[in-house]
């Protein structure tokens, strides 16, 4: 039993993820390590394009009407947290697919 987990919710929430995820990943044309570490590489291009996207939003908007800027700075750190844990759940469970299928073993 864990002290931060003691009825393994979070545990079993993350296993279902995963799960999804492994399943999502084998109907797609993901056959290889190198097809799966191409997956990172886009993840983090994607994600770098949407904290462009982001940023650039969030300053047009303060630039456009300064009174919202502390909304618009809440709302862009929200989405940018938002985009930097997604990234880190897709590529935790991508690099746990990669051991677990394309490992020798």
């Amino acid at each position: 039993m864990k002290l931060n987990d003691p009825f393994n919710r979070l545990y079993t929430k993350q296993q279902s993820e995963y799960q999804s995820f492994r399943e999502t990943l084998k109907n797609t044309r993901i056959n290889s390590h190198a097809d799966a570490r191409l997956l990172i590489n886009k993840i983090n291009t994607r994600a770098l394009y949407f904290i462009l996207l982001i940023l650039g939003i969030a300053t047009i908007v303060i630039l456009i009407i300064p009174k919202l800027k502390v909304m618009v700075i809440i709302f862009a750190v929200l989405a940018l947290l938002w985009v930097f844990s997604s990234t880190l759940k897709g590529k935790m469970y991508l690099r746990r697919y990669i051991n677990e299928e394309f490992s020798d073993n």
